[in-house]
């Protein structure tokens, strides 16, 4: 069985997902005319995060946020780009980002990438 997520790293998605939302830089397609609530994000970014932490293990969580903090220490001395550090990625690391955009962000898959 896989480990929980615990609950700051839980938080911690909630708040992207919904600042995402509430700041128009996410788009939700609801078909509605009026914005959204804060009732509706709430559970929009509820079922999402329940969404991707079924696809998402804790450990693939974890070792994306590893990566990128040591990828970045590392670029930050030879003042590379942020392409960079994503190009170094392995496959795993890019994939779990990818879900982090499609499932918690609801972007497009290209606009994903």
């Amino acid at each position: 069985m896989a480990e929980p997520y615990p609950q700051a790293i839980q938080q911690e998605l909630l708040s992207i997902c919904k600042n995402g939302i509430s700041s128009g830089m996410t788009v939700v397609h609801h078909g509605k005319d009026k914005a959204l609530s804060n009732e509706d994000i709430d559970r929009l970014c509820q079922f999402r995060l329940t969404a991707f932490m079924k696809e998402v293990s804790l450990d693939k969580y974890l070792n994306l946020n590893k990566n990128i903090y040591e990828n970045f220490a590392r670029a930050y001395s030879h003042k590379y780009i942020l392409k960079d550090i994503y190009d170094t990625l392995s496959p795993d690391d890019k994939q779990t980002n990818a879900k982090i955009a499609t499932i918690i962000l609801g972007l497009e898959s290209n606009d994903a990438k």
